[in-house]
């Protein structure tokens, strides 16, 4: 069971500014980081009670390996992890923020690639996992959904929540 918790302005140094959005394994806003003068996506894993601790290690485990999958790649189509840790009871994940879109709003939206655009996405994504995979780790998880392309036209591959 998720506990229903308050997300405070602040994690750590990070300011909260806004929801992006939901997945299985947490909530990720955007966020301003003071330090640096830069926007960051903050992904804070959902809270499991008490009730069951097997279910809330299991649930802390998964979402340290994304950190620890995603912190080590380090390439233009994957999206960078900057920090993470743990406050009280929250465990965080402070990644580049990418100001676009997931390829599942031109999948199921309004959003229209050209041809020449969706062959420039599909050589950036082959490139990015091309690299993934050269340091071993296998995303499982690979979907529109968890693709985005900033304004620019940039592939990210994101979300390594069940990476191996």
């Amino acid at each position: 069971m998720v506990k229903k918790t308050t997300i405070p302005k602040n994690i750590s140094k990070y300011e909260i500014k806004r929801t992006l959005g939901h997945g299985s394994m947490g909530t990720v806003y955007e966020a301003f980081d003071p330090f640096v003068q830069r926007s960051v996506a903050i992904k804070i894993a959902h809270n499991y009670d008490d009730e069951n601790p097997q279910l809330a290690q299991k649930s802390r485990d998964s979402f340290f390996s994304e950190v620890y999958a995603a912190g080590r790649m380090h390439h233009p189509s994957v999206v960078a992890v900057y920090d993470a840790g743990q406050l009280d009871d929250l465990n965080y994940i402070v990644m580049e923020y990418v100001d676009g879109y997931s390829l599942q709003e031109y999948v199921t939206g309004d959003r229209v690639l050209t041809s020449n655009q969706v062959i420039d996405v599909m050589y950036q994504c082959a490139k990015g996992l091309d690299y993934v995979h050269r340091q071993g780790i296998i995303h499982r998880d690979l979907k529109p959904g968890n693709i985005m392309l900033s304004n620019e036209g940039e592939v990210k591959i994101m979300d390594f929540s069940i990476a191996h």
